[in-house]
């Protein structure tokens, strides 16, 4: 098990603020929208943590090597091939992008979550 899986599900974010926005127009005589965009900045990939771990197997019938040998630039090439593919994959989201609330008179009546 990985000793990164601090918050398996993704990590809260402080909901204070989308609260009080949502609370700041329930008053008489707003009707209207309420849209809160949620975003994050590039900052967000500095807070990413990677872990790795290797495990070696050896044939019994050889002997382990003990020197440390530069990677083959024929091995890298597949190795880029996956990092290429992956590249566009290994992104940070929020799953919520947006939140619309529709009040009318300062009483919410509907509610939606753009994913």
């Amino acid at each position: 098990m990985s000793t990164l899986v601090e918050f398996p599900r993704g990590v809260p974010i402080h909901s204070e603020e989308i609260l009080s926005a949502l609370e700041s127009v329930a008053v008489p005589g707003y009707t209207g929208l309420l849209q809160v965009e949620i975003s994050l900045t590039a900052a967000a990939a500095d807070c990413v943590l990677i872990g790795v771990v290797r495990r070696q197997s050896h044939r019994a019938d050889k002997p382990m090597s003990t020197f440390q040998a530069l990677p083959d630039p024929q091995r890298k090439k597949p190795v880029q091939n996956v990092m290429d593919h992956l590249k566009e994959k290994l992104m940070i989201r929020s799953v919520v992008t947006a939140i619309e609330a529709h009040y009318l008179d300062g009483v919410l009546q509907k509610f939606s979550v753009q994913e």
